[in-house]
C-alpha cells in the first residue's frame, strides 16, 4: 500500500459518500411510485458498494481497478441531479395548472424518465464514462478536458 493509493482510496470514499447521499435526498421527490423509488436505491447501493469494493482492493493491492474520482464527478452529479429537480417540477406544474385529465400518467412517466436520466449520469460518473456537458466532458479519469470536434 503506498501513500498516494490511500489518499486516493479516501478521496474515492469521500465523493462515493457525498454522491450517493445527493442521490437518496433527490430520488423519493422523483420517483412516482415505491416501486421505482425500491429499484432506483437498490441499482444506487449495489453500484457504490461495487465502487468501494473496487478501491478497497486497489489500497490492498489486490489488482482492483484503480478508481480516480475527481470533485467534478460530484458536481456534475448535483448538477444533473438539480437540472432534472427542477425540469420535473416545471413539468407538473404546468400539468397541474392546465388540468390535464390524464394528468397521473404523464407524472408517472416524466417521473420514471428521470429516475432513468439521474442514474445514467451517476452511472457514467462513477464509472469513468464521463457526462458531456457543453464542450466539456467530466468522468471518473478526466476532469474537464476540452472535447474537440
Amino acid at each position: 500500500m503506498t501513500g498516494g493509493a490511500l489518499v486516493n482510496f479516501l478521496v474515492v470514499i469521500l465523493e462515493l459518500i457525498a454522491i450517493v447521499a445527493i442521490l437518496y435526498a433527490a430520488a423519493p421527490r422523483l420517483a412516482p411510485d415505491p416501486t421505482l423509488l425500491q429499484i432506483a436505491k437498490i441499482a444506487i447501493g449495489v453500484g457504490a458498494l461495487v465502487v468501494f469494493i473496487l478501491a478497497v482492493a486497489n489500497v490492498l493491492g489486490f489488482g482492483g481497478q484503480a478508481l480516480v474520482l475527481n470533485p467534478w464527478s460530484m458536481f456534475a452529479v448535483a448538477i444533473a441531479v438539480i437540472v432534472v429537480l427542477v425540469v420535473v417540477y416545471i413539468i407538473n406544474w404546468v400539468v397541474d395548472f392546465f388540468q390535464v385529465p390524464f394528468a397521473d400518467g404523464i407524472k408517472f412517466v416524466v417521473g420514471a424518465i428521470a429516475l432513468i436520466a439521474i442514474l445514467v449520469a451517476v452511472g457514467s460518473a462513477l464509472t469513468g464514462g464521463g457526462l458531456q456537458l457543453g464542450k466539456f466532458r467530466t468522468g471518473i479519469v478526466s476532469t474537464a478536458v476540452y472535447h474537440y470536434g
